[in-house]
C-alpha cells in the first residue's frame, strides 16, 4: 500500500535532500517516513540510486534516499577537511538501513555454498563495511563525548526528546548490530559448514567485537534508567533484547567470573525491557520469554 501511495504521489528533489532537520516539503518527509518504516521492519532491499531515477525502484519497490546524501556527502569529503552534516534525523536513515542489513542477515537462511564470514564476498563482510561506513559519515557533534547524555538533567533530556531519542536511537542500533551479526547462536549457524577450516583469529576477534559492543549497549541501559528517561522507541527494546539474550547464553560458561558478571548484565537488561514492556506488549513476551529460558 505504502508503494502504490508513493507511485502516485509525485516527488522529485530526492537527489538533492541535505538536512532533514530544515526540509518542510511534506511529501519528501512522508517518503522518508515509509523508507525508515520499511527499515525498521527489516525489509531493506539496497538500490543503486543511479539505477532507479525516481522513487520507486524495480518491481515498485520504494528506493531508497540515502544513496544520494551519501554520494553528495562524498563529494563534500573530497573537497573539504571537515564531515557534511545532514542532522541526527536524515544520519538516522542510515543507521535505519544498517539495522535493516543485519536483520536480514539473521533472518537469511544459509546455503551450504555461502561465503564464510571471514571472506571479504560475504555478507557478514558486507555488513561490517557499512558498520564502518556509518560512523565514518556520522557529524562528530554526534558522537558521545561531544553530546554527553549523561551530562545533562532529566529534565532537560525530556524537554529535548526531539533530539535525544534519535541520538539514543543511533547509539543503541549501531552498537547492537555487531552484535546481531556476531551472535554466539547465529554464528555458530553461519561456521557449522567450517568447523575444519575456521580461522581461531576470526574466532577471537568475534568475540572482542560481542563483548565491545554489548559492554557499552548495557552503558546506555544504565544511563538512560539512572536518568529516568522513558524510551518510546521499540527498536531500541529489540537491541536490549538481542544482548539480554548474549549475556543469557554467557551466564552458563563455567568460568565463575564471567559467568557472574554475563549474569548481572542480564538482570540489567531485564529490568530495563521490564519497564518498557509496560508501554509495548510484543517487548513484554520477549521478557517473558527470556525468563522462561533462564528458568529452565
Amino acid at each position: 500500500m505504502a508503494s502504490y501511495f508513493m507511485q502516485n504521489l509525485k516527488v522529485n528533489g530526492l537527489d538533492s535532500l541535505s538536512n532533514l532537520e530544515t526540509e518542510r516539503d511534506e511529501r519528501k518527509l512522508c517518503y522518508i517516513s515509509l523508507i525508515v518504516l520499511r527499515n525498521l521492519q527489516g525489509s531493506f532491499q539496497p538500490l543503486h540510486p543511479r539505477e532507479c531515477p525516481g522513487p520507486l525502484g524495480e518491481g515498485g519497490e520504494l528506493s531508497s534516499p540515502l544513496g544520494s546524501m551519501i554520494s553528495n556527502m562524498d563529494n563534500a569529503r573530497r573537497t573539504s577537511s571537515s564531515k557534511p552534516d545532514i542532522g541526527i534525523v536524515g544520519t538516522n536513515i542510515y543507521t535505519s538501513e544498517l539495522w535493516a542489513l543485519a536483520c536480514n542477515y539473521a533472518a537469511s537462511p544459509v546455503g551450504v555454498d555461502a561465503h564464510p564470514p571471514w571472506s571479504p564476498h560475504s555478507d557478514y563482510a558486507m555488513i561490517h563495511f557499512q558498520h564502518c561506513e556509518h560512523e565514518s559519515l556520522m557529524p562528530l557533534r554526534f558522537r558521545l563525548h561531544a553530546s554527553p547524555f549523561q551530562d545533562h538533567p532529566s529534565a532537560e533530556l525530556q524537554a529535548h526528546r526531539d533530539y535525544w531519542g534519535p541520538w539514543l536511537f543511533f547509539q543503541m542500533v549501531w552498537h547492537a548490530v555487531p552484535c546481531l551479526i556476531n551472535h554466539p547462536f547465529l554464528l555458530s549457524m553461519r561456521l557449522r559448514n567450517f568447523r575444519r577450516t575456521m580461522p581461531q583469529s576470526f574466532l577471537r576477534n568475534s568475540f572482542e567485537q560481542l563483548t565491545f559492543h554489548s559492554g557499552w549497549v548495557l552503558h546506555f541501559v544504565e544511563l538512560i534508567s539512572a536518568k529516568g528517561f522513558e524510551v518510546s522507541d521499540s527498536t531500541i527494546g529489540h537491541c536490549v533484547v538481542i544482548v539480554a539474550t548474549i549475556y543469557l547464553q554467557h551466564s552458563f560458561v563455567e568460568d565463575q567470573t564471567f559467568n557472574r558478571k554475563a549474569q548481572t548484565g542480564f538482570e540489567k537488561c531485564l529490568r530495563f525491557l521490564w519497564n518498557m514492556g509496560r508501554r509495548w506488549p510484543h517487548i513484554d513476551r520477549q521478557v517473558s520469554c527470556c525468563y522462561c529460558i533462564f528458568e529452565y
